[in-house]
């Protein structure tokens, strides 16, 4: 995986929209007060405030940002290590974390260099609108983060009363090349799947992400295999097709039900909620013809 995957993965656990434009890049401005600045150490909080179009107030990000909408601003660090010498020249009103415990020498530097730390929690999918008001306000701007919100459960809930009706498919997420490490319960890929009328046969694994052997991947006999592989390269996606044509006793593979999504959103946990929730909608209830198109397939292994 890349390393924006890997991080973004991290930070999930160690923390406990719209298609068309969203004004990613017009200038916004604080009628309220003076204009506050952000260093992101949070990929998802970073990809919010693009899409609601407050990038102006960007002035760093972390270590493992990928999108290109940000490509210029200085890199100041990720959940273990912060560059405060970057940040003392970016001068940031605020900062953005993701972290169970804030350690207290993080909170003695943002003192010293007069930053505000702000402990944000994007874990679930509620979370993403929580996270989405809260930086609305620490920007100033809940007018932006009002409409971005809206579009947002726009979308999801047209999901929702789409699949409604419809019997839910038991399906795997899976965030590996190798097919072994899966999302499982009470994470935001959790909350999509089930949102978009899936059922996670990982969900009684007893883990956020566990990692499985064959034989455990065989006996959940998943009828959907949504594997998430942002910026995949072609080598990539020919090892999980080789690892997928190893088990064509799996339903999902016996019968060419295995999507591949790989946006470099896809394991991101941000204003692209909706697309993915899309994605495994058209992947679980194909013969919706409101869902978008699925992933790309693998194809049947027959």
């Amino acid at each position: 995986m890349t390393n924006l995957v890997l991080w973004g993965l991290v930070a999930l656990m160690a923390g406990g929209c719209d298609r068309g434009s969203t004004g990613a890049g017009k200038p916004s401005t604080n009628p309220a007060g003076p204009r506050v600045t952000v260093a992101s150490l949070v990929p998802a909080a970073t990809d919010l405030l693009v899409a609601m179009g407050a990038a102006d107030h960007l002035v760093a990000v972390s270590n493992f940002e990928s999108d290109p909408r940000v490509k210029g601003l200085p890199r100041v660090g990720d959940y273990l290590n912060t560059d405060w010498e970057t940040l003392a020249t970016a001068r940031p009103s605020a900062m953005l974390v993701q972290m169970k415990m804030v350690p207290p020498g993080l909170e003695a530097n943002a003192r010293r260099f007069k930053i505000r730390l702000v402990n944000l929690s994007i874990d679930r999918l509620p979370d993403v609108l929580t996270a989405n008001k809260a930086l609305g306000e620490v920007i100033g701007r809940p007018d932006l983060a009002a409409a971005l919100d809206a579009k947002l459960r726009a979308r999801l809930d047209a999901i929702k009363r789409r699949v409604a009706r419809k019997a839910p498919v038991a399906a795997l997420v899976v965030v590996s090349d190798s097919g072994r490490s899966l999302a499982g319960r009470e994470n935001f890929l959790d909350d999509v799947l089930r949102l978009a009328g899936g059922t996670n046969a990982a969900g009684g694994l007893g883990s956020l992400w566990p990692k499985v052997d064959e034989e455990t991947l065989a006996g959940m006999k998943p009828a959907v295999i949504i594997q998430l592989l942002p910026g995949a390269s072609p080598q990539v996606l020919e090892k999980a097709r080789a690892a997928w044509a190893a088990t064509p006793g799996i339903p999902a593979v016996r019968d060419g039900r295995v999507h591949v999504i790989t946006d470099d959103w896809a394991l991101l946990p941000g204003s692209h909620v909706a697309d993915l929730a899309e994605r495994f909608e058209a992947a679980l209830h194909p013969d919706d013809s409101s869902a978008t198109r699925p992933a790309t397939t693998m194809g049947s292994a027959r």
